[in-house]
């Protein structure tokens, strides 16, 4: 998923960009780092104050780079002023599906009341070296720009107004729900393991995968000795995950997402809240070597790899620890 954030200076994109990254651990790129990079190693002519041409330069940089990473399915937010309002026009649906974009607005009203409170608190994330140029009157005046722009491009904004309170929720908890399953969920568990684990079988040209082997008994014996969890979404179970405590280590195993719903940060979810489930813990899971997204999911929630085991010439698992 990619989280777009853009606004007027002071509008405090960086630090809700720093929010998303500590609450759901994906990494952000702030635009204004990159542009200083541009201009200080000289690979542009441009200075800070050239604002359009700045957007015109760097955004086509920025926008191949989301593309890249929406087609790696991975997650990153971009913060900063240097995207353009028709932002939505470079981008294919298969892109658009899996780009979030806020836009921060600040009322006049907003503005007026708390000014001494913008200016207080615009080093909260970052130092801002030279602040003077920032008065009541330009902080009006780039806010009300961005008003009209965003609403005559009708894009999503977030009106800031009485009070500073900015809640996102990129996985739509409203329509997401996370519970411990029920026995009479095991069957649909089941039926989406065999699906989901199709791709894991791909990646070794054969379906004799341990997941794709393991009949309903021996998941009820795993419902009875540890807890399985259920996402679902629309009154469908599109995602699991397992896991039982054996002598002060937490054995996280069978996570899983519906090939539907993937590369939307489900899979970050249910990990974090299995662990939930036994906090203070030692954790352990384990991968094939050949399934980078899982490590790359699994070291971005903090895991680490402690050791590699071999089964067979094509089959080798990677154990991870948290």
């Amino acid at each position: 998923m990619i989280v777009l954030i853009t606004g007027a200076s002071h509008t405090g994109k960086t630090v809700l960009a720093q929010k998303l990254l500590e609450q759901y651990k994906y990494p952000y790129l702030s635009i204004d780092h990159l542009k200083m990079g541009l201009i200080r190693s000289g690979y542009t002519t441009l200075t800070p104050e050239d604002d359009n041409e700045l957007t015109d330069y760097i955004w086509p940089i920025i926008r191949e780079m989301i593309k890249t990473v929406i087609e790696n399915g991975q997650n990153l937010i971009v913060e900063g002023c240097y995207i353009p309002f028709d932002w939505q026009n470079d981008f294919e649906k298969e892109y658009l599906d899996n780009i979030r974009y806020y836009c921060l607005v600040m009322s006049k009203n907003y503005i007026k009341n708390h000014f001494d409170n913008i200016k207080k608190y615009a080093s909260v994330v970052e130092n801002r070296i030279d602040d003077d140029w920032c008065t009541m009157e330009s902080v009006l005046n780039d806010n009300a720009q961005f008003l009209e722009l965003a609403q005559k491009s009708s894009i999503n904004y977030v009106l800031i107004d009485d009070v500073y309170k900015i809640e996102i929720d990129l996985l739509d908890r409203h329509d997401c729900m996370i519970d411990r399953a029920e026995y009479n969920d095991l069957q649909e568990i089941l039926k989406l393991q065999y699906l989901s684990y199709q791709s894991e079988a791909a990646l070794f040209g054969s379906k004799d995968i341990p997941p794709l082997k393991q009949t309903f008994s021996e998941v009820i014996d795993e419902f009875n000795n540890g807890i399985i969890l259920k996402m679902v979404v629309d009154n469908k179970i599109i995602g699991s995950v397992r896991a039982k405590e054996q002598n002060g280590t937490v054995y996280i195993g069978k996570l899983m997402v519906h090939p539907d719903y993937r590369c939307k940060g489900y899979g970050s979810r249910l990990l974090a809240e299995i662990e939930s489930y036994f906090p203070n813990k030692r954790y352990e899971l384990f991968t094939s070597t050949r399934s980078k997204d899982n490590i790359r999911l699994y070291q971005k929630m903090g895991y680490t790899i402690f050791d590699c085991k071999v089964v067979n010439d094509e089959l080798q698992f990677v154990y991870m620890e948290k």
